[in-house]
């Protein structure tokens, strides 16, 4: 229970609010010690060592994750046992492993069942929650960080498990297996950081980001009244932008205060004549369905700025007025999506979300049960409804630039929690192994964490991850925070007057002059090749450890009769 506790500890000081990154190599030790004494005491039953991992681990996931008790109290619990379940299940596998394979060198045995453990746990089970992996903190290191451009962040994970596997070896006496763990430590680090891709050199946009900061996390409380005002707060913030000739402006995730920019469905709420009733400075006016999207693309016209702007998308709505003048919104399908605006006209392209958030925005497997699903959120989720779409496209935008006429550059836009989700951000990057975007600009209402403030900035450390594993830079507009740019080496870049990134829980804008990189990486092209490696070697592991718990069930059953 102490070991467990102390890598609990250690994971606290790698990641915010310490982020003390050396501590990412402490981490693992704890439970390896623990793996090494159940593997050589015979009353230490695998399950209870697993149990005690368990345990140890909820502390740590109990403070990254308790922002999420404003959201849901009943899911909050429920999430942070899931996430601590993964520690007992990497020591149980490995106990069994080892009496497996009794003579396998702990440095090559227990960072492959590791990275085999966070694969599954960060992108297979439940849609993936790639969250408090323990590589993360090392993108604060440049040269510990850079194996990412070859395998991605789970290289990382299991070079960062080495030092610690290595250091039971040598208490073991195997000092040349020790060392040889730690010279392919070395070699691959180093080696991976003489070969950074080149990012210099490359056509230089101009974009910028406006930061909104709503007070309502999850804006269900958000009156047509209080939009409109929002929106003008918004609208001053994007002209103060726009004096900067940025080649494109972007707002946040869902910030457009619309029920959608959607054409055909705003031509269904004129034609239906519905409005909301608001109180204006000057007195009650009625507030046209359509109002806020014309006031926007006259806002776009005026500034003659190209703008990417979050907003709901709704597709065959149709619109019901009941007798008592109130209104029933039905639509065929409904999408956190980004539009883009150029001068004032509504592009035909649209990004839709395709991965939701677990928890946040769909319950994996649940979801396949409509009833249950309703009848969890009625309980433990504050009146939400899980009625988003997936989408299906993977959007590239194509945005002119100001400077050089007839030029453009190419951009993806993760929407929140997607850009956690390296394999997919790699898909909207490369195809085919071909680069299809310039940059990535990551849209995301990071409101969802209240004053939690290690949350915001665990969000962006996750995202600083997907610009160096593809070499691409990325501009994040964050409602309440932080936006930034990143380089296409995962480190925050130098945008100006308004510095690195705009304060977390503050209205403002930020304007990032972002090199663009034509470099290629591995990763980019071979995807997570060690992740699925390390999970078949898990697998592995996993089955000839039932057999050989069955082996030994059935001779001890022999034995005795």
């Amino acid at each position: 229970m102490l070991l467990a506790s102390a890598h609990s500890l250690f994971l606290f000081f790698a990641f915010a609010p310490v982020g003390f990154w050396p501590c990412a190599f402490a981490a693992p030790l704890p439970l390896f010690l623990l793996v090494r004494i159940a593997s050589h005491e015979a009353r230490v039953r695998p399950w209870r060592a697993g149990l005690a991992a368990i345990i140890g681990a909820i502390p740590f996931w109990a403070f990254t994750e308790h922002w999420i008790w404003e959201v849901s109290a009943a899911g909050c619990p429920f999430l942070i046992l899931i996430e601590s379940f993964w520690a007992g299940a990497f020591v149980w596998l490995a106990v069994k492993t080892r009496a497996r394979w009794g003579g396998l060198a702990w440095v090559w045995m227990l960072p492959v069942l590791w990275t085999g453990v966070e694969f599954v746990r960060g992108e297979l089970f439940g849609h993936g929650y790639a969250w408090g992996l323990v590589a993360y903190p090392l993108i604060d290191s440049q040269l510990l960080a850079s194996p990412a451009t070859v395998g991605g962040v789970y290289l990382v994970s299991l070079l960062t498990c080495v030092p610690a596997a290595a250091a039971l070896d040598g208490w073991e006496k195997r000092r040349v297996v020790s060392l040889g763990g730690l010279a392919v430590w070395v070699v691959a680090t180093v080696g991976a950081y003489l070969t950074l891709p080149a990012i210099d050199g490359g056509k230089t946009v101009s974009i910028a980001a406006v930061q909104t900061n709503l007070p309502e996390s999850n804006k269900l409380g958000w009156s047509p009244g209080e939009q409109q005002r929002d929106f003008k707060r918004f609208s001053a913030l994007t002209a103060d932008a726009a004096a900067s000739n940025p080649d494109m402006i972007v707002w946040p995730e869902t910030m457009v205060p619309a029920i959608t920019l959607d054409p055909n469905s705003l031509a269904e709420l004129v034609r239906k004549q519905v409005y909301f009733r608001i109180d204006d400075p000057a007195g009650p006016r009625k507030l046209d369905a359509d109002e806020v999207p014309r006031a926007l693309m006259e806002l776009s016209k005026r500034l003659s700025a190209t703008m990417l702007v979050g907003a709901e998308a709704r597709e065959g709505m149709s619109v019901e007025v009941r007798s008592d003048g109130s209104i029933e919104l039905e639509a065929k399908a409904r999408f956190n999506s980004v539009y883009m605006l150029e001068s004032g006209r509504l592009s035909d392209t649209r990004y839709d979300k395709a991965r939701l958030t677990p928890f946040g925005e769909t319950m994996p497997y649940i979801s396949s049960i409509p009833g249950l699903q309703e009848r969890l959120l009625e309980i433990g989720a504050n009146g939400m409804k899980f009625n988003l779409h997936e989408g299906t496209r993977k959007t590239v935008f194509h945005v002119p630039t100001r400077k050089n006429a007839g030029s453009e550059f190419r951009c993806v836009t993760p929407i929140c929690f997607e850009v956690t989700v390296g394999p997919y951000v790699r898909e909207l990057v490369y195809e085919g192994g071909a680069r299809r975007a310039d940059v990535i600009v990551n849209v995301t209402n990071d409101g969802w964490f209240g004053s939690f403030a290690p949350a915001r900035a665990q969000h962006l450390q996750i995202a600083r991850w997907r610009s160096l594993e593809l070499a691409t830079p990325m501009v994040r507009a964050a409602n309440t925070g932080i936006s930034c740019s990143i380089d296409a080496r995962g480190q925050l870049g130098v945008v100006g007057p308004r510095g690195v990134s705009t304060p977390a829980l503050s209205e403002g804008y930020l304007v990032a002059d972002v090199v663009l990189s034509n470099s290629t990486t591995l990763y980019g092209l071979w995807g997570d090749v060690v992740g699925w490696m390390s999970v078949a070697a898990t697998g592995i592991a996993t089955l000839f450890a039932g057999m050989l718990g069955s082996a030994q069930r059935k001779k001890t059953a022999a034995v005795t009769q």
